[in-house]
């Protein structure tokens, strides 16, 4: 599947170029920062693995036209390139105005033999604060991947197209609702995103997820990102403390 979603990509961009003359066009990709559970060398090549799985996949045909080159001597003995013809993800190749990540978490990584395609395992930090979806929050993750997106493939730009959390909120009282894990979760990511900017990686822009609680993918209507509480029964709408931090980190922004 990735296969085909890469090749249309680099069928589609000069599509839309053709189109819209004047159009920025890039793609987004989802971003994990991978960390390994313990110094073993084992455990060392399991992050890298799962890294160069989940990123660099889809980040070397975009900007390479090629598949990460560990990851095809770990999988072709597997059959995992069978049924498709590697050469073609060449096509996902071509030039892009920006690039959009999607930022969340990192991953603790361990070696486990045999389990799935790359043998590896997760492991959690039972120290480390985590939203309701299990994630770690690691706003440093966010800054090593900027870095070494710009080191490694110089994008032009980078939108954070996608950063935010889950947390269990109070109900609204007195027009407002108090989530002060979600304030600090923006807090600090923004923060690392100041820290990459001056450190002269291009970040063009950041989307916070998401604008008001939402239905969550397999998760339902548990899961609540939003920045403004939703009640579900009367779909009134009403903004969360992180709404106003955020409102207040924009026009912050843009007095500097």
């Amino acid at each position: 599947m990735a296969h085909h979603v890469l090749r249309s990509h680099g069928r589609a961009v000069p599509v839309i170029r053709g189109n819209i003359p004047e159009a920025e066009v890039g793609i987004t990709l989802d971003q994990n920062y991978s960390f390994p559970a313990s110094n073993s060398h084992e455990d060392r090549l399991a992050a890298r693995r799962f890294a160069s799985w989940h990123n660099e996949w889809f980040l070397e045909p975009v900007f390479r036209g090629v598949y990460p080159a560990d990851m095809v001597a770990y999988l072709e003995p597997k059959g995992v390139f069978d049924k498709i013809n590697r050469a073609n993800i060449a096509e996902a190749c071509v030039p892009i105005d920006f690039l959009g990540i999607n930022y969340y978490t990192r991953n603790i990584v361990k070696h486990d033999e045999g389990n799935g395609l790359i043998d590896v395992d997760f492991v959690k930090n039972e120290e480390a604060d985590h939203t309701l979806m299990g994630w770690e929050v690691y706003p440093d993750g966010l800054l090593h991947t900027l870095l070494y997106l710009r080191n490694a493939y110089h994008p032009p730009k980078i939108f954070i197209t996608e950063n935010g959390c889950a947390y269990i909120d109070p109900e609204p009282e007195n027009g407002t609702v108090d989530d002060p894990k979600r304030v600090d979760y923006y807090r600090l990511h923004l923060d690392a995103i100041d820290k990459a900017i001056a450190l002269d990686v291009p970040v063009a822009g950041y989307f916070a997820w998401s604008f008001m609680d939402n239905f969550e993918w397999g998760h339902g209507y548990y899961q609540r990102f939003g920045l403004h509480h939703v009640d579900f029964e009367t779909l009134e709408r009403t903004p969360k403390k992180s709404a106003l931090y955020y409102r207040d980190r924009i026009a912050q922004e843009k007095a500097k």
